[in-house]
């Protein structure tokens, strides 16, 4: 879950994202930071070979 201004609002607040981050491989709150990072990997011209991925940028959730 990406930390912003309407998940702070609906889900912040109840612990949401403790629940999130202990259910991840990553332990910590994911940032629009991390999401715009591996974008800009991608688009990057030194990426001008990759095709067809599937990048799950999740911190690990999806393994636990």
């Amino acid at each position: 879950m990406v930390r912003t201004a309407t998940a702070e609002r609906t889900v912040g607040a109840d612990g949401g994202f403790a629940f999130v981050r202990g259910r991840q491989a990553v332990t910590r709150t994911q940032e629009l930071a991390d999401l715009v990072s591996t974008l800009l990997c991608v688009v990057d011209e030194g990426s001008g070979f990759l095709t067809g991925q599937t990048l799950n940028v999740s911190g690990g959730s999806a393994y636990l």
